[in-house]
Order: C-alpha cells, then sequence, then structure tokens
C-alpha cells in the first residue's frame, strides 16, 4: 500500500489527516514496524487477525474451539511440571 493510499483513507475515516501526513512523512515509526513485522514472520504469522497463545501462533480467523485447544494443551503442559 503506498503513502498516496493510507492518506485518502486516513482522510476517509475522519482522521487529522494534517498530524496523520505529518506522522507518515516523518517516518518515525519505520523501524519499529520493521522490526514487528519482522519478529512476527519469524514466528510464522502471515496475515491478521493472528494471534499469539504461549508463543505458538494462530493465523487467521478461527473458531473458540481452535483457541481452546491451543489453552488447554498449554494448560496440559503446565501441569507436567
Amino acid at each position: 500500500m503506498n503513502t498516496e493510499t493510507l492518506k485518502s483513507m486516513a482522510d476517509d475515516m475522519g482522521l487529522d489527516t494534517q498530524a496523520f501526513n505529518a506522522c507518515l512523512d516523518s517516518e518515525k515509526y519505520v523501524s519499529i514496524v520493521d522490526n514487528q513485522t519482522s519478529f512476527s514472520q519469524s514466528i510464522g504469522v502471515s496475515s491478521t487477525p493472528s494471534f499469539i497463545v504461549n508463543g505458538q501462533p494462530i493465523v487467521g480467523a478461527q473458531d473458540y474451539s481452535v483457541f481452546e485447544q491451543y489453552i488447554e494443551a498449554e494448560l496440559a503442559k503446565a501441569g507436567e511440571k
């Protein structure tokens, strides 16, 4: 997504476009976003929504039962210690 598209979206959402554009143009948060993107990719996150349950990525919109399985498995591991 290019800068002009982001600025247009911000305007469409009614954001303070002067503040948004200044922040975007300054590239103040580029390194933070790049680091988070690299970290996410390194643990297998490739899309949104994504969740992490005790270090295990759950990628995509999932039913409650999927989260329950991950949580129950982690609780079982904790009980073994």
